[in-house]
């Protein structure tokens, strides 16, 4: 079993999303510690709502979750996630397979459809987005 990676919290804004995201990101390394160590990636979420945009930057052996803007600049962007709160929400607790939502209950496929038609988009290589969505899935 491969060592968890440590989860920290980075720089903070006003109305930071950053902590809520980082409690799904420990949970989730906790459950996926190979998962999370290996995804070596930089991922923003942008929200439609004007939060400020959270930054997760996974090195292998560290995690940091933090706002974007004040975490200063990153190597680079692998994978940039932008949707209304409420959506990326239902995107990662539905069920899921292969980081996709389930379309066998009415709220998966609303998280299908919101896919789908652009209300959440996924910026980067797909596989990056199914390996971050499996990390932050909730479990039911």
């Amino acid at each position: 079993m491969a060592a968890e990676p440590q989860v920290r919290l980075g720089a903070l804004a006003p109305e930071s999303l950053a902590p809520a995201v980082l409690a799904l990101v420990r949970a989730g390394t906790a459950r996926e510690p190979a998962l999370a160590r290996d995804l070596n990636a930089t991922v923003v979420l942008r929200f439609l709502e004007g939060f400020p945009a959270v930054r997760l930057e996974f090195t292998g052996a560290s995690v940091t979750v933090g706002d974007h803007e004040i975490l200063g600049a990153p190597r680079s962007v692998d994978l940039t996630v932008t949707g209304r709160l409420p959506d990326v929400l239902l995107l990662v607790s539905v069920p899921q397979t292969a980081g996709l939502p389930l379309p066998s209950g009415p709220r998966g496929r609303a998280a299908v459809a919101r896919l789908a038609d652009g209300r959440i988009e996924l910026d980067g290589p797909l596989r990056l987005g199914r390996r971050l969505l499996t990390l932050l899935a909730i479990p039911a």
